[in-house]
């Protein structure tokens, strides 16, 4: 085991998990059709900031505290909120007026990174259990490898959701303010419904 182990397998892990749909997808989609390619590594830069600083956190040891049911559970009853929130937002969004929907700032597009994460219940589980083994290994490392472990990880995020974003934008005159409609509400509908199926699964 190596540097370079330590890079590639943190970038197809975290590969593995920016594939796999879930609230981040749902407000690139969203958003691309609004701000362009530019969409996904700005919501991204949002995310490693987050992710930066939660590894920071590690250092302080205060992961025990994070493990605790009861704490887990708190964060998640809020984080299943926010999608639910963030899902009927996007729902709605049909009712406005276009010239309303370009006036989104691109500037809050990296805070909406950060939100959805932190909104994501699986992703506070995801750092307590890969994310922290993947640390606790990198760590042998020293600061360098909790360096290319990090730089692995986010490489995978940035390079899926800026595709995302591309491919999005590309194919952006096919898509009709219609289209756009629905594929808002199905992407509010799908965060309202995984917002419960979390719910059931972690919380109750």
């Amino acid at each position: 085991m190596n540097l370079l182990w330590i890079f590639f397998t943190s970038f197809f892990v975290a590969f593995s998990g920016a594939l796999s749909p879930g609230p981040l997808l749902a407000v690139t989609i969203v958003e691309t059709y609004k701000n362009g390619v530019k969409t996904g590594p700005l919501l991204i830069s949002g995310h490693a900031f987050l992710e930066f600083l939660l590894i920071s956190i590690f250092f302080t040891g205060i992961t025990q505290f994070l493990k605790n049911q009861l704490v887990f559970k708190i964060v998640a009853s809020f984080g299943c909120l926010v999608l639910i929130y963030i899902g009927f937002s996007m729902i709605i969004k049909k009712k406005e007026k276009k010239e309303k929907n370009k006036n989104f700032k691109n500037y809050s597009l990296p805070l909406k990174g950060i939100i959805s994460s932190l909104s994501n219940p699986y992703w506070f589980l995801w750092w307590l259990t890969i994310g922290l083994t993947y640390f606790t290994i990198s760590l042998k490392f020293g600061v360098k490898g909790i360096f290319i472990f990090f730089i692995g990880h986010i490489f995978a995020d940035f390079l899926w959701y800026s595709f995302v974003s591309f491919a999005l934008w590309k194919n952006k005159k096919f898509i009709r303010e219609n289209i756009y409609v629905i594929l808002c509400n199905i992407c509010g509908v799908f965060l309202m419904g995984f917002s419960f199926f979390l719910f059931f699964k972690f919380i109750l």
